[in-house]
């Protein structure tokens, strides 16, 4: 006779040194993400832990993403710089290299001295967009981020 407790023991494995049951499954994340599994006491626990880790994970490559964005954010305004000739530092943020492009391009735009201005300001308008979003995206994200660390100080009875 097959019974559901038969299957719960062939889902999971019996770790002998602390008499823990962790399933396969979970196991097999734990080793997956490099967790040591000789401080887990409960499957809840793992699950938390695998959650905390892989969120970690998420969050490392979310940053690598963001990081490439502002490079290739950076490139786009250098090479618009040139062509208006405005000149970037490497170590000019980017906020400040905006500032200086939109100035440059507002005068010419008073004086009508380039035919191509307004692609220029496209080009600009376009630059500024995609880094406003991508930082507000960032700040959305950190936001999230203390807000569910407050709660679950909150949740575990910590004072901060």
């Amino acid at each position: 006779m097959f019974s559901a407790n038969s299957l719960s023991s062939l889902n999971s494995i019996t770790l002998g040194y602390s008499g823990l049951n962790l399933s396969k499954e979970t196991i097999s994340e734990l080793k997956e993400l490099g967790i040591n599994i000789s401080g887990i006491s409960s499957e809840a626990q793992a699950r938390k832990i695998i959650e905390e880790k892989s969120q970690k994970q998420e969050n490392a490559n979310k940053t690598q993403q963001d990081d490439d964005r502002l490079e290739k954010i950076y490139q786009r305004i250098k090479t618009l710089a040139m062509k208006i000739n405005i000149s970037i530092s490497s170590s000019e943020k980017i906020e400040n290299a905006l500032i200086k492009i939109n100035s440059k391009i507002s005068l010419f735009e008073e004086n009508n001295n380039n035919a191509n201005i307004s692609a220029i300001r496209s080009e600009y308008d376009s630059i500024k967009y995609t880094y406003e979003t991508l930082t507000s995206t960032k700040a959305d994200i950190f936001t999230g981020r203390d807000m569910l660390g407050k709660t679950n100080r909150i949740i575990m009875g910590i004072k901060k």
